[in-house]
């Protein structure tokens, strides 16, 4: 209840602020019903009539402090102007999202609107003062407020959505090494039960080795069954989202630029394409970005261009370059020269291998250019997608 409070109380506030651009403008633009459809499209609340009687009998209470203050107050009017307005106005919104849904454009914006538009002019029309000037601007005034609040809500949602995607990209390229653990699992277990075969009858190891082939075996069990659904559940939101390779990109830099500070990534797209299978695209481009902000580079150029279904990418930096000896063994699985100045621990050095990984399974092509001091290109062709 402490959050419907402090939600109304804001709404309350701002219900008092009106634009009115010249005197004797009829029916001002509250911001009260602004950030109410905010929280009521963004679910802040979990019951938005709830949270629209409570901002009601705030605003309702103030607007009757402020009337008396100025001597005279009229009940009726602050009352529908108020209380009745947001609790028809959540009220209506529920009831038109459970009839239409909010797939479409067209569907939110009519939802939106008549929400906004129909209390106005049932408190217009109680109090008898409905006319056809008036219900214009009403019009109007409704309009304007549906518009802010789905430009504000739908920018609330991208960001929401970067981070899920973000976190999903995360989980997708763990599974990869889940994958690898695995596999090594299965060898521990099959090796255990070679070692079972081969010892004596008589033998106390014997008994002990198969038991550690029987734990290793229900192990990567349980260890298969985790491995295979999460899989199963990223192919599955990639089949049915897929992604235009400028969200990907747009995605990428929203969610790289805190993690990679305080190097500056600059983002560049030619063209684009529809891409089913993108969490490779994020962990490719990721690793190669992080890749190039931990080993001390202040400037990260990503270049990405697209013709007839081949994609070319090419990201470089300026860390300094990789010296020749070392340039052969970036891509081995746990090779790294980086590592933690606090803890001294090194990197797992699994990034760059796993880009490996990707671009084998795209027939792709990946060439690395790099001049001590200048820095490093990594430069990467797949042929078709």
């Amino acid at each position: 209840m402490k959050l419907y409070f402090q939600y109304g109380c804001l709404i309350a506030f701002l219900s008092q602020i009106y634009f009115v651009p010249y005197d004797g403008f009829i029916a001002p633009p509250s911001l009260g019903l602004i950030l109410l459809g905010i929280a009521v499209r963004d679910e802040l609340c979990k019951k938005p009539v709830l949270l629209g009687a409570v901002a009601g009998a705030l605003s309702f209470a103030l607007r009757v402090v402020l009337q008396i203050s100025k001597g005279s107050v009229d009940f009726l009017p602050v009352m529908l102007d108020s209380l009745i307005v947001y609790t028809i106005y959540t009220a209506l919104y529920q009831v038109l999202k459970c009839m239409m849904g909010e797939d479409y454009l067209p569907d939110r914006i009519f939802i939106m609107l008549m929400a906004d538009m129909i209390p106005n002019l049932i408190s217009m029309g109680v109090c008898q003062q409905i006319s056809d000037e008036r219900a214009s601007w009403i019009l109007l005034m409704a309009a304007i407020r549906s518009a802010l609040v789905l430009i504000i809500s739908q920018k609330n949602r991208e960001v929401q959505y970067e981070k899920l995607t973000n976190f999903a990209a995360n989980i997708y390229a763990d599974i990869f090494f889940l994958q690898k653990s695995k596999r090594q699992l299965d060898e521990m277990t099959t090796r255990s039960f070679s070692i079972y075969q081969e010892l004596p009858a008589e033998s106390e190891l014997r008994q002990r080795a198969l038991s550690l082939a029987n734990m290793g075996h229900e192990v990567m069990k349980d260890y298969s069954n985790i491995v295979s659904g999460l899989a199963k559940a990223i192919q599955v939101s990639q089949q049915e989202s897929p992604m235009l390779l400028s969200q990907i990109c747009r995605v990428l830099e929203a969610g790289t630029r805190e993690s990679i500070a305080p190097a500056h990534l600059r983002l560049r797209l030619e063209g684009d394409i529809l891409i089913e299978e993108y969490y490779d695209f994020f962990i490719v481009l990721n690793n190669l970005i992080i890749n190039a902000a931990q080993a001390g580079a202040k400037q990260i150029d990503a270049e990405l261009s697209v013709k007839n279904r081949s994609v070319f990418m090419r990201v470089s930096d300026d860390a300094g370059g990789i010296p020749e000896d070392i340039l052969p063994c970036i891509f081995l699985p746990g090779f790294s020269t980086k590592f933690d100045e606090l803890t001294g621990a090194s990197s797992p050095g699994l990034g760059l291998c796993h880009v490996k990984d990707i671009i084998g399974k795209w027939n792709a092509q990946i060439q690395v250019e790099s001049t001590v001091p200048e820095g490093t290109t990594f430069i990467i062709e797949i042929p078709s997608l």
